[in-house]
């Protein structure tokens, strides 16, 4: 068994007196692509800008690489964690500057880029095949394209860890495998990458665990594991839909179910 990268213990926080998350426990081993799961308002954003150290906690743990995340310098924090948030882009930015900014947290107080930061944004610029979109500005790009590039820039960043809000949100199926199945060869390269999503279609297929988040609370296992005791139906179905275990989709009920 693979060890223990990210360890969160009994972690509950909020928004004033309202409580999002509610003692929520969850381990992600190093080298594991996680599904986050849960409604619209379930806290899913919440929950990974808790992890990321930009949205306080005030009960419970988070341990990274067995130490608590409030013990480690913001500036560590960039060398253990990438984080890449579904945010609008409308800073012309080039795709090169983008990717560069993956590693600012290795950069002296010049910010100057040496070989080996050089060497790194062209290695991940040629994986991703990016390398004719280097002087475009970012905002010239596809949704999807632009997915690609965040991703990069994170890949750039080189840390163990990499949390994903949304990557797919706006884009077709297509894409959205495209997309997933980076996420799963970054994983099996040893990173550990929790990505959350509200699409329901491709996410069994690419994940080693789902953590499925429901009024505060959250539960951790196989999806095949969650959809057999029936958690995909009670958090997810509605009069109008039922979860198919045969495709592992939800599907209309016939008309006269309504």
């Amino acid at each position: 068994m693979s060890e223990i990268l990210l360890d969160i213990r009994g972690l509950k926080t909020g928004y004033g007196t309202h409580t999002v998350l509610d003692g929520i426990s969850a381990r992600l081993r190093r080298g594991g692509l996680y599904a986050l799961l849960g409604p619209n308002g379930s806290g899913k954003t919440t929950l990974i800008k808790t992890l990321a150290g930009m949205h306080p906690y005030g009960e419970g743990e988070i341990r990274l690489s067995g130490r608590e995340l409030r013990q480690i310098p913001r500036e560590e924090r960039g060398k253990r964690m990438a984080v890449v948030f579904t945010r609008p882009i409308t800073t012309p930015l080039t795709v090169f500057e983008i990717l560069a900014s993956g590693r600012f947290p290795y950069l002296n107080r010049l910010n100057i880029l040496k070989s080996e930061d050089k060497n790194r944004i062209l290695a991940v610029a040629e994986r991703l095949d990016l390398i004719s979109w280097m002087d475009r500005p970012i905002t010239s790009l596809s949704d999807g394209e632009r997915r690609r590039v965040m991703i990069g820039r994170a890949l750039v960043q080189d840390a163990p860890l990499m949390l994903l809000d949304e990557p797919c949100i706006h884009l077709d199926i297509a894409r959205r495998a495209e997309v997933l199945g980076l996420l799963r060869l970054i994983a099996d390269e040893g990173k550990t990458v929790l990505f959350s999503t509200h699409y329901l279609d491709l996410y069994r297929r690419f994940s080693d665990e789902i953590l499925l988040l429901h009024r505060g609370r959250l539960w951790q296992g196989p999806a095949e594991e969650a959809e057999t005791k029936g958690l995909m139906q009670h958090i997810f179905g509605s009069p109008l839909l039922e979860w198919d275990a045969r495709c592992g989709m939800f599907r209309l009920k016939h008309e006269g179910e309504f």
